[in-house]
């Protein structure tokens, strides 16, 4: 609390690992004065209330390690939606520190989950939920003082965002165990950033360890097992000696037995092998220690920690039967998958060379389900490969690219994401290639596009394509045959039925309005009306404009002059109408009349000033030195 206040008033709350129970209570919201928040480490439940998101002093707020479920903070639309107003989550502009980690939270992360900008956020923790979609590149620069950032353990998909280089105080960086694809983005590893932890461990990630991330200085943690790298480790990043922290003096291997390992590399670890095992061989977390792969399979990768590839082209379908619900293709009787009698080259939509070696796989339309198995890529001898019009889902895997295939078609299907960019670098796909440049398209249309063959042509080919843009939304899918406008038309539904209310609320604000209001206005309008009149019968009195008699508002009633001075007679009383509206000092008006009739040039400077003097004790007349008249509102 703050103890220098009259009345304290509660700072900060603090019950980590204090067995909380239940929901948190929307009345924190309450407190305004707000800025720490550690609720860490309880059986919290429940959504995030908007009243702790929007604090607006909040420095800390940590609930990690609770029960929360529901979706991040959004954008809430106000009362001023329809004037294209929103709200920001996260309304504090000092917020320091955010821990949401080790909770239930699903959806995407908006791109204003902060208040725009929050230059004061140094740390960032949202890993082990059920997030998904892309990283926001405006959710990125909402926070360019970032000093840790993790989304680790989540679901994230598309490509690495070249904009977290922009992240000057970034320290750590953790991605590992997402869906990311692509390569990594060579502005990761300019020389001035100040990275030391470096996590992008079990993604999709593809291509070749960049050499330049030697460049980083102040870099102690290395991760990159469990993609698709290929080649080798630099040597300039061995000679590093990263990730030393994380080794101890025994692991076990694959046979749960200890074995001893040197601490320092004078022992079979070294700088290349503590950051990940080399192509050929497989390690239980993908580095040290490594074993080599048997003489028939096959590993391509660096930091493979599962198994190697099998080459055995039957024992590949056999996997292909087994991840995309064989048992319930849409084929005959005498398909032979599934029997282990019958030879793989007589599997029904298989096709062999004279030496046994699998040529063709045509497997469309009979109701596949699951994922694209990666390990058809290393079947050696595939030329066609057409998956195309079933129900696969997940990433088309970048594997393909080692099979020597000519046609490739995976349209028709639920697969997400983007063509692998070593994919879309592979000649001889489709033709791709073939006039010295390589395309995407050409592979499958990519998400929000389509093609009546789901991917684009060739020159070289009879019939000509290209991908179209759909509505946006409205292809989600790779290699989409048409654009599914269900979403599109259910989108334009929401939007008739907002502009509908946009309508009726307008309508019957103006119809308020209109019966309400205008009277109120039209007596403000007989008050403006009749301080004009004053100020014309000031200046009347002044001399400078003629004497004229001026038109009582109807809605004041007619003073009686017997209140003034005692007398009747109708004809005096509206002779004297407009002057006695003015005459405020117990005078009557039958006095201001004889004055000006002895005194025709009344209007001098001492007539004025007196009235002017008089006026000003009361703020009613004001000279043209004063301040503009205050006009108090009549309603």
């Amino acid at each position: 609390c703050d103890q220098f206040e009259e009345a304290p008033t509660i700072l900060s709350i603090g019950l980590p690992h204090s067995n909380l129970q239940g929901t948190i209570p929307t009345q924190l919201g309450w407190l305004i004065s707000l800025t720490n928040i550690d609720l860490s480490m309880n059986n919290l439940r429940g959504t995030l209330p908007t009243e702790i998101v929007q604090l607006p002093n909040l420095i800390t707020l940590n609930l990690g390690n609770n029960n929360l479920d529901g979706t991040l903070p959004t954008i809430y639309y106000t009362t001023y939606y329809f004037m294209g107003w929103d709200t920001p989550t996260f309304a504090s502009t000092n917020l320091q520190y955010l821990n949401l980690a080790s909770n239930r939270f699903q959806g995407t992360i908006h791109d204003s989950l902060l208040q725009q900008p929050t230059a004061t956020l140094l740390w960032l923790d949202l890993s082990k939920n059920a997030l998904y979609g892309t990283i926001p590149i405006p959710f990125l620069y909402s926070m360019p003082n970032i000093d840790y950032f993790d989304v680790s353990y989540n679901m994230f998909e598309g490509s690495v965002p070249a904009q977290l280089g922009d992240l000057r105080e970034l320290h750590g960086l953790f991605l590992d165990h997402n869906e990311f694809m692509g390569t990594v983005p060579p502005k990761l590893t300019r020389e001035h950033l100040k990275i030391v932890q470096f996590f992008v461990q079990h993604n999709f990630l593809s291509g070749t360890i960049p050499a330049a991330i030697a460049d980083l200085r102040y870099l102690r943690s290395l991760f990159v097992d469990g993609n698709r790298f290929t080649g080798t480790i630099p040597e300039a990043i061995c000679k590093l000696d990263l990730n030393e922290e994380f080794f101890e003096t025994t692991v076990t291997d694959f046979d749960h037995k200890v074995v001893n390992i040197p601490v320092n590399n004078t022992g079979p670890r070294n700088g290349c092998t503590t950051i990940a095992c080399p192509a050929a061989t497989v390690g239980k977390e993908g580095l040290y220690p490594c074993y080599p792969c048997h003489d028939r399979d096959l590993n391509p990768y660096i930091g493979q920690n599962d198994k190697c590839f099998h080459l055995n082209d039957g024992a590949i379908l056999e996997v292909l039967y087994t991840n995309t619900n064989g048992p319930n293709w849409k084929m005959g009787s005498n398909a032979g998958w599934g029997i282990t009698k019958v030879h793989h080259c007589n599997y029904a939509g298989i096709t062999c060379n004279g030496a046994g070696h699998v040529v063709n796989i045509t497997l469309s339309g009979i109701n596949l389900l699951g994922e694209v198995p990666p390990e058809l890529g290393f079947m050696q001898h595939l030329e066609i490969l057409d998956l195309s019009d079933n129900m696969l889902t997940g990433y088309l895997p970048s594997d393909l690219r080692f099979a020597p295939l000519e046609y490739l078609d995976v349209s028709g299907n639920a697969i997400r994401g983007f063509v692998p960019p070593m994919l879309c670098l592979t000649s001889g796909i489709n033709g791709n290639g073939a006039d010295g440049t390589s395309t995407c398209d050409v592979i499958a249309c990519s998400e929000g596009h389509w093609s009546p063959i789901g991917r684009a042509t060739t020159p070289e080919e009879p019939v000509q394509y290209e991908c179209i843009p759909c509505y946006e939304g409205s292809s989600p899918f790779l290699g989409s045959k048409t654009c599914n406008d269900t979403l599109y038309k259910y989108m334009m539904h929401q939007y008739d039925i907002w502009h509908e209310l946009h309508r009726v609320f307008f309508g019957i604000f103006f119809s308020v309005f209109f019966v309400c209001g205008m009277p109120v206005l039209y007596r403000k309008y007989e008050f403006v009306r009749l301080v004009v009149d004053q100020m014309l019968c000031r200046e009347w009195f002044t001399g400078k404009k003629s004497k004229k008699r001026l038109k009582k508002p109807k809605f004041l009633k007619k003073r009686n002059k017997s209140k003034l001075d005692g007398s009747g007679g109708g004809e005096e009383e509206e002779e004297g109408e407009g002057i006695l509206e003015i005459a405020d000092d117990g005078s009557h008006a039958e006095e201001h009349e004889e004055d000006l009739e002895d005194n025709p040039d009344v209007g001098g400077m001492s007539t004025s000033s007196k009235r002017t003097n008089a006026k000003k004790k009361d703020g009613d007349w004001l000279s043209e030195e004063d301040p503009p008249l205050y006009v108090p509102e009549i309603m």
